[in-house]
Order: structure tokens, then sequence, then C-alpha cells
């Protein structure tokens, strides 16, 4: 009893009820304990505090936008009864079309007591998408505005109608120039648009096709020209004034939208390009390409203000400015380049040379530039011409040929011109404006480069061959000879070779053979040898083009293993293409010869050398100036070669001889020679 007392206490703290259970397991009144409990949570769960609508899955819950009532409270479930609810569901903007299905459940106090699978159909858009492009320009400039098409695949559009019409304020601030196909007419064969305007500022473009529209993006582009006048911050709206678009059946309906044309703040800029003309039998005329790293200076009536460098495509660009009526701005060229690899080659002397005889290959491609921008007065430039001044006198002579051979070799570190590059102003002569100033262009000539950039389809045409020749050594020097094979075309030639230099002493290269009439020049350096030669007319065929001669630095230089090799070659400009051989081995070659006596005058002794191509009795002596023999240095057979002897000063009896001059005479069969000795005391 006491138990139960503290039971029934508790109970009715929490809100519950206490049984006391009899022995046969009922309670009070005599009631089954498992129907006593049935018909308390019958009666807890006929009860229910709010009963509401919500989403099964949270994951749709934006869909459900509204219900009403919100929920219904103190709800009783002892008898059948409606509950009604208003809802509105509302598909999320951007859903694509399909269908789409979730549960609604009715939830009582955390538990769901029924639930509704809702399935949603999104249909596709009736409304065909046309939009008018944004663009950003400067004053002056030509743009092209885009008018886009959602992708219409499908849709069997086959023309379209529409009128367009753009701010008329502030009076002039763009001008129509026509309208050109887009990528989305293109592709469908539809050819150009048919454009006509019977307004100043409105436009109507139509278009036909034999099939239908397919894909999306810019259907056309309308051109216009931005005022020279225009100032920053102005903007032109262009907007539809009707659209159509046609599909077999019906006209579809439109939903266009408009954009704007907006004028940047002041800019200046522009391209630097070298310019000459080549002609490419793929691509037809090269005329010039971008120059990078340039560095360009803008300035105004106070000074300088900034400094920009060119990009790779040649381009750079001033702005935002701010326009000035009384201090225009000006923009010049401060800084040249780093001067490219192989720009200047022997072929540019042999373009000197052919101009020198025939005074007219240097004339292609001329161009105007300004030379008073005051005046606006004009003056035609010969850009090749240019570039052959290396001396900047002002004429072209074969000295220019010359210099720019020594510059090839390195003979000279840079040509007289006091700058690497001649810059020009192009025609537009608008580098200094007195208000917003617009786009012209620099062109640059590299000194010394007459032939200009080389495009890559210049590239090796037909190859030739170039190797040394076999190497002849003699007592004291060595000829190599340079060769060619099969060249046709051929004004230049540059060989980079190396050699020995232990062994090996460079006296003089000379033209020789095929190129005997070839202008030349080396330079030794070291190891290297460069060497470049160049003519007015072309050689053809195979043969020697050149002859090196070394000078021995001692008697021990091999034949057997090459001492000289071909390391690098051009022909002309690299077309055709340098195949470089290996070299071959040389031979010694001797001559019946007496070499002078070292050291001469002597106190003590001296040596005399003298050689022979083959074995022969050979007589060695020594003379005073009477002809009287004072001295037998060799007498008898000796082998072919280089031979060496000594004399010390003293007659064949072994007595010193006095002081004076003497000589020593080499006597063979059918040859002799006579060197001059003179001996101090």
């Amino acid at each position: 009893a006491d138990a139960f007392a503290s039971w029934d206490y508790w109970a009715g703290v929490t809100g519950c009820d206490a049984y006391q259970m009899n022995d046969d397991g009922t309670v009070p009144g005599g009631v089954d304990i498992a129907d006593t409990i049935a018909a308390i949570i019958g009666d807890e769960f006929a009860h229910i505090d709010e009963l509401a609508l919500v989403v099964c899955d949270d994951d749709w819950s934006d869909w459900l936008v509204s219900v009403d009532p919100p929920s219904y409270v103190d709800v009783y479930l002892d008898h059948s009864q409606d509950f009604e609810f208003d809802i509105e569901i509302m598909v999320p903007e951007g859903t694509d079309p399909g269908e789409y299905c979730f549960e609604i459940c009715a939830d009582g106090d955390g538990i769901t007591y029924a639930t509704q699978l809702v399935c949603i159909e999104v249909p596709g858009d009736d409304c065909i998408h046309l939009k008018v492009g944004e663009i950003w320009g400067r004053a002056g400039e030509d743009i092209q505005v885009p008018v886009y098409i959602q992708d219409v695949t499908g849709w069997d559009i086959m023309a379209f109608e529409m009128n367009l019409c753009w701010c008329d304020t502030p009076a002039g601030l763009i001008q129509y120039e026509g309208c050109a196909p887009g990528e989305v007419m293109v592709a469908s064969g539809w050819g150009e648009p048919a454009c006509g305007s019977c307004e100043g500022n409105c436009i109507t473009v139509a278009g036909a096709g034999a099939r239908p529209l397919a894909g999306g993006g810019v259907l056309f582009f309308l051109n216009f020209h931005i005022s020279e006048n225009a100032k920053p911050g102005m903007c032109c709206e262009i907007c539809f004034d009707y659209a159509y678009v046609y599909d077999p059946e019906r006209p579809l309906e439109v939903c266009p939208e408009c954009g704007w044309v907006c004028i940047e703040a002041c800019g200046i800029g522009g391209s630097v390009y070298n310019w000459y003309c080549r002609y490419d039998p793929c691509c037809g005329y090269y005329r010039y390409s971008p120059i990078e790293g340039v560095k360009m200076n803008l300035s105004d009536c106070h000074g300088s203000i900034e400094t920009k460098y060119t990009d790779s495509a040649g381009e750079y660009y001033f702005g935002p400015l701010e326009p000035m009526d009384d201090c225009p701005y000006c923009v010049d060229i401060d800084f040249c380049p780093t001067l490219p690899g192989r720009s200047i080659s022997a072929y540019d002397a042999a373009l000197v040379l052919q101009y020198v005889v025939c005074d007219d290959p240097l004339e292609d491609c001329p161009f105007d530039v300004c030379v008073d921008q005051a005046a606006f007065s004009l003056e035609t430039v010969y850009p090749q011409q240019v570039a052959a001044d290396v001396n900047c006198s002002g004429v072209l002579t074969a000295f220019d040929a010359s210099l720019i051979l020594q510059y090839v070799v390195g003979a000279i570190p840079t040509f007289p011109c006091p700058d690497p590059w001649a810059w020009f102003l192009l025609e537009a002569c608008g580098n200094c404006a007195p208000a917003c100033p617009y786009d012209f262009d620099w062109v640059g000539v590299l000194i010394g480069d007459v032939s200009g950039p080389v495009p890559a389809s210049f590239a090796t045409v037909e190859a030739g061959n170039a190797k040394l020749g076999i190497p002849r050594h003699f007592a004291d020097k060595v000829e190599v000879p340079l060769l060619v094979e099969n060249v046709s075309g051929v004004f230049s030639i540059e060989f980079d070779l190396k050699f020995n230099a232990d062994d090996l002493g460079v006296i003089n290269v000379v033209p020789a053979g095929l190129a005997s009439g070839f202008m030349m020049a080396f330079n030794a350096d070291g190891e290297d040898l460069l060497i470049a030669m160049s003519a007015a007319q072309p050689i053809e065929g195979s043969g020697k083009v050149a002859m090196i001669t070394f000078q021995k630095l001692h008697s021990r230089v091999p034949a057997a293993s090459p001492r000289v090799w071909i390391v690098d070659g051009f022909f002309n400009e690299g077309s055709p293409e340098m195949n470089i051989l290996p070299s071959e081995y040389g031979r010694e070659i001797w001559r019946l010869d007496l070499m002078p006596a070292s050291p001469n005058p002597f106190t003590e002794q001296t040596a005399l050398e003298f050689s022979l191509p083959e074995a022969a009795d050979v007589m060695l002596a020594v003379y005073d100036v009477k002809g009287r023999l004072v001295r037998t240095l060799e007498s008898g057979r000796v082998s072919a070669g280089i031979h060496r002897v000594t004399w010390d000063g003293v007659d064949d009896t072994g007595a010193k001889v006095a002081r004076g001059v003497y000589f020593c005479r080499l006597e063979t069969a059918g040859f002799s020679a006579t060197e001059k000795i003179v001996m101090l005391r």
C-alpha cells in the first residue's frame, strides 16, 4: 500500500494515472490490464493538438509556397470527419522541362497520419528568347553588336523578321553601318541576312532558309561606328520594336531583351609591326609580323605619364584617360625590343648587292608615314631600303653589304646607325589628339634585316649538302676546302666551324670554285670560325665554295683525324636547307722546300728545317759570303718528310767561325734553295 501511494503521487505529478493491480492480473473494477492499456492509448491518439500539411522530403520544401489554413488544432478522431486545406505549389525559376513528383504529408504532433503523391509536369517554354548584346567601346571604333537567339533545335524555324531601334540621343553617338550573319545563320546555310532601314535610328532585318535553324548563339550582328566625339559614360539602348519567328504552321511567340552600347573612358592604343613584303606560294603575300617588348611612352604637355610594353600581338593600350582639349596626349616609342635571333644574315648582304647592280629589288610594299603631324604631311617609305642602309648615309652602296657581312660573323658588334630599329608612324597621323585619341599603328624596321621576317612556309623547300673537303697538310700549313652539293638559287652561304685551336690558327679564308666571285667575311675567335659570303648572282650545282688556310702551331699536327668540322650552316636564310655531311680525313703533303733558320740572327746555335716530298740525295751546307764551304750539315740519302738540323757556329774542323753573314744552301737533283744566316758574337 505504501508503494502504491508513492506511484500514485508521482503519476499525478507527471499528469498520468496509477492503478493497483489485483492478484488475478486485473485492475480495480475487474478490467483486464491489456484492455485497460489499449483504451488509454486509444484515448491519447484520438486527440491531436495540431494537424498540418507539410512536404515529406525537405528537398522539395521550396515548391510548397502556402497552405490555408496553416493547421487545425484540438482535433479529435473519435468520429469520421474531413479537413480541407488550400495549398499553392510553384515551380522554382530555372527548372528544366519534365515531370516532377513528391509527397505531401498530414502531420499531427510529429506523427504522419496520411500522405499524398503530387506530380507536376513542367512544360517547355513557348517563347523564343532573343537578346541584344551589351558592348563597351571607345570613341572612333567600329563595333559589332550581337543579337542572340536561344537554342532553337527542333523548333522548325524557317524564317524571321524583326525591327530594332536605338537611341537618337545623344545625337550621333552611334551610326549604323550594316548587318552581318552570325554563327547560327552561317551553320544553317541561310546566307546573309536582309537588312533595310526606313528610319534614321531603326533597322529591319529578315532571314529565311530552306531548312530550319539549329543551335543557339549569335543570329546576326549589327555593325555600328562610335562617333569620334563620344564621351566616356555615354550609353545607347538598342531594343526590339517587333520580332517574329516562323515555323511552317504559325508564328511563334518571341521574348526579346534590350542591349546597350556604352562608351568607355578615353584611351589611346595601337600596335607595332615589322613591315616587309615576302611572297609565300602557299598563303600569298606575307606583309608584317607583330613586335613584342617595345617600350611605349605616354606623355602630355606636362611630360611623361605612363609606360607600357607591347604584348605578343604587338599591341599596347593606355586608359582610361580624361579628355583634354588644351593639352593633347602623345605616344612615342621609347625603347627598342630585344633583337630577334638570326634576323640578319649574309642573304641580306646579297640583296644589297642585287640592289646596287639592278637598282630595283628593294621597292616592294611601300607605306606612307607621317613626317609632319601638325600639317598631316606624308612621306613614302620603302622598308627594305631603310633596313639596307646600315651606315645611315642615305645612300645604298656595296659598303652596306660589306658591313652586313662583318656584322654576321661578329667582326663588328653593331652597325654605324645609332639605333638598331627605325620607327615610323603610319598615315593615320593620330598619335597626338586634342581630345580622345584612338587607335593607330607604328611600323618597325630592323636595320640590316633587308629580307624581313620569314614565315614558316618559307622553311626548307629543297635541300643541299655541305661538307669539308679532304684537308691537305703541308710542312707548316693546312688547307681545308669547303664543298657544296646539289644547290640551286643560292645567293649566300654561312658556315659555323670549329677547329682544334691547340694545333691550328686561321691564316685566311677566300672564296673559291663555284663561289669564286662571292664577297666574303670571316672571324676566328678561339676555336670558332664564322664565315659569311654572298653575291648578286646565285650559284648552282656542286663544287668548292671556299678555301680555309690554317697555320700549324707545332710540327706534330696529325693528319689522320679531323682537326676541323662544320657545326652549323645556312644557304640564303635557311631555304634550301643545309645538310651537313661528315668531315673527311686529310693527308700529309710535303713540298720540296728549305724553311728560314730560327733564331736568326743567333749567338750560340740556330735550327733549319727542310721538307722532301719523297726520298732524295741531299746536300745541306753553310757557306761564307765568298762562297767558300764552312760546314756540311747533311749529306746523303734522306727520307721523305720534314727534317730538322742545327748549326752551332763551328766549321768542319770544329773551330768557331767569325761573326758575320753566312748562307745555308739545300741542293737535290734539280732543286736548290738558300737562306741567309747572321751570327753574332
